[in-house]
């Protein structure tokens, strides 16, 4: 697993040979700014396409019936709004 602090130098890196000047600070703030924002889309429900690579989204979940594995008595698991899901574009499968 590659860690925050690798990938905040490999992108700082990319964006320099592209001209930009960019801190590890700024890109970190950048980060954060980033997974606010799609922690708020998923839970409006709503999709996000990442450049080309994924589209993330949150999504409505009806209730269901279940099972309490330890008890084997059925529960009724309660709707849910703001299910995450992560779906990868055709060329991040490629």
């Amino acid at each position: 697993m590659i860690k925050k602090n690798d990938m905040l130098t490999a992108i700082a890196t990319k964006c320099e040979e592209a001209g930009l000047k960019i801190t590890k600070k700024d890109l970190d703030t950048v980060l954060k700014a980033q997974s606010d924002f799609l922690l708020e889309t998923i839970a409006a429900n709503e999709e996000v396409k990442i450049g080309d690579v994924v589209k993330i989204g949150g999504k409505h979940r009806d209730a269901r019936k279940g099972r309490n594995p330890a008890t084997n008595t059925e529960i009724t698991i309660p709707a849910r709004e703001g299910v995450p899901y992560a779906k990868f574009t055709k060329v991040a499968k490629e």
